[in-house]
């Protein structure tokens, strides 16, 4: 009868010597995905954006035929648009204390630079809402949570500096892309200002929602285009 127990009862320590395995390598995975997220996407992203600065720098302060500087005055997209995944702004959150080159376009491989504006938004200044897009980690937008109705936010486009006003922030769907209409939330409307709207992700280490930020344009200066606004 003993002996009989026993073969019965052989299964249980293997399950839970499997179980205990499979517990341990969720657990090591969960781990690795954690110190990847944490440290070497942002690593990845301070290179990027390094190169873009260089970029940046470079695109603002061209020298004309006579050899003498002539930084960027005005917009530099009057002229059009750059291709997806160039640099276009400079965009500062003092309340997150950092700051990011912009790029064109909001495809992976564009949002691995660096926060993207969304094509076919305005630019900063234009009538409308420029809207740009970032990943919801660590060096770019993993605290836009904290940023508060009231706080500036600074878009430098070459010697042009916009200052937009935070208004207010919402959670929404990831299929509401109403909050990109040139008047957010309201797409049969004709805008009749200038807005700014910054998404991600929401809630952290997940993406089942939107955080939005809305401010709107309430300041214009120029500064020197080698000037990082903050």
């Amino acid at each position: 009868m003993r002996t009989a127990n026993r073969v019965r009862l052989g299964w249980r320590p293997r399950l839970y010597g499997a179980l205990g395995s499979t517990f341990v390598t969720i657990g090591l995975v969960l781990l690795l995905f954690g110190v990847y997220h944490l440290y070497v996407v942002p690593a990845k992203t301070d290179r990027e954006q390094h190169a873009l600065e260089q970029e940046l720098d470079r695109q603002w302060d061209q020298p004309d035929p006579a050899g003498l500087p002539a930084p960027v005055v005005g917009n530099p997209w009057e002229t059009g648009a750059p291709p997806n995944g160039k640099p276009l702004v400079r965009l500062t959150i003092p309340r997150l204390n950092l700051h990011w080159v912009v790029v064109e376009g909001v495809t992976l491989a564009d949002l691995r630079r660096g926060p993207g504006h969304y094509p076919g938004t305005a630019y900063p200044g234009q009538l409308g809402n420029f809207a740009v897009a970032g990943h919801r980690a660590p060096r770019v937008f993993w605290d836009l949570d904290q940023v508060a109705a009231g706080d500036p936010v600074y878009v430098q486009a070459g010697s042009t500096v916009y200052t937009y006003t935070v208004t207010g922030t919402e959670i929404v769907r990831p299929s509401d892309v109403d909050v990109i209409a040139p008047v957010p939330d309201n797409p049969a409307a004709q805008p009749v200002k200038q807005v700014l709207t910054l998404t991600t992700c929401n809630p952290k280490w997940a993406s089942y929602q939107r955080l939005i930020v809305h401010a709107d344009l309430t300041g214009v200066r120029t500064v020197p285009p080698d000037t990082v606004v903050g």
